[in-house]
């Protein structure tokens, strides 16, 4: 029970975090790995948590490679700009690649997949409204660039998941 309330806490802080300043601290995804894998091992067992984990890691490490690929394609570098590195890192933040592969230690794998694809789905909705004028709520940098606090939001999202799960809403979160 403590290690899930400290997730939670993490969560949290995550979520405050990303929406805040766009930014998390590099300790945080290892929290959330950390306690999500204990949980994980604790409900699956060691071989089918390694099992789960490796598939998960592999898929993620994949999904990364063809956005890596697409940013790099769809978007250019300029020969004019300053910095030779890959516009990568302007569409995808280090913390959120770290978050999600802390996610992908904590569930099986249909399970991860189906949170994941969820997750960012309820992502890109909670992004639209509250960028919207509905709310008068913006999630816009300073600088009127928009972004999306993926970890952020993801961190909301699986606080609701976990929170629901533990209170015996849905009890068959680690057999699919």
């Amino acid at each position: 029970m403590t290690i899930q309330i400290a997730l939670i806490i993490v969560l949290v802080v995550i979520s405050y975090q990303d929406i805040k300043d766009r930014l998390i601290y590099w300790f945080l995804p290892l929290l959330v790995g950390a306690a999500l894998a204990f949980i994980h091992y604790l409900t699956a067992g060691a071989f089918n948590f390694v099992l789960n984990c490796l598939f998960n890691i592999l898929l993620v490490s994949c999904m990364l490679v063809i956005l890596k690929v697409y940013v790099k394609f769809r978007f250019p570098l300029d020969p004019t700009q300053d910095k030779p590195e890959s516009r990568f890192s302007d569409f995808f933040g280090l913390g959120d690649v770290f978050f999600i592969y802390a996610l992908a230690l904590g569930f099986a794998t249909i399970a991860f997949i189906t949170l994941f694809v969820f997750g960012l789905f309820f992502a890109l909705l909670l992004h639209f409204v509250l960028s919207s004028n509905i709310l008068n709520i913006s999630t816009a940098r300073k600088e009127n660039q928009p972004s999306v606090p993926l970890a952020g939001y993801l961190s909301l999202f699986y606080i609701g998941i976990l929170l629901t799960h533990w209170l015996g809403g849905y009890d068959q979160l680690y057999l699919l």
